[in-house]
């Protein structure tokens, strides 16, 4: 059967992201792939431009696969790298969840009404105080 049947059998059940990562490598093992990572690169920049249009015409359709292509170029990124996208994602999440509560704590729990540059004033003094946090004090 074509790899194209097998691979889609293959990433049934799986998440879009991790979906995206096998059949990448599946595709890429049977010489589906780019000569170099600057390849990759010159693709992720084609299809970010070609989201900005899409998400410019108000075609929301459109917009959604492009984004769904520029996410799946960006697998490829990490497939070359050897990074795992779905702990990537994790860990962003993650992070953004530790510093947005620092924000709101900031605020008291009070976000509306305050101005773009307040915000990320915040945001910038939460990850400092993270970054700190975890810096190793040196010993004696």
């Amino acid at each position: 059967s074509p790899l194209s049947d097998r691979l889609a059998g293959k990433v049934r059940g799986q998440g879009a992201l991790a979906g995206a990562m096998t059949i990448s490598k599946q595709a890429a093992a049977a010489g589906f792939e780019w000569d170099d990572i600057e390849g990759v690169w010159a693709k992720v920049h084609e299809e970010l431009d070609e989201l900005k249009e899409a998400v410019a015409s108000g075609d929301r359709r459109h917009a959604q696969e492009e984004l769904g292509d520029v996410l799946f170029t960006l697998v490829n990124v990490a497939r070359w790298c050897g990074i795992e996208p779905e702990a990537g994602l994790a860990g962003t999440n993650r992070r953004f969840l530790d510093r947005f509560s620092r924000v709101e704590t900031a605020l008291d729990g009070d976000l509306k009404g305050r101005s773009i540059g307040e915000l990320e004033g915040l945001w910038q003094q939460a990850k400092a105080q993270i970054r700190a946090e975890n810096t190793p004090t040196p010993g004696p």
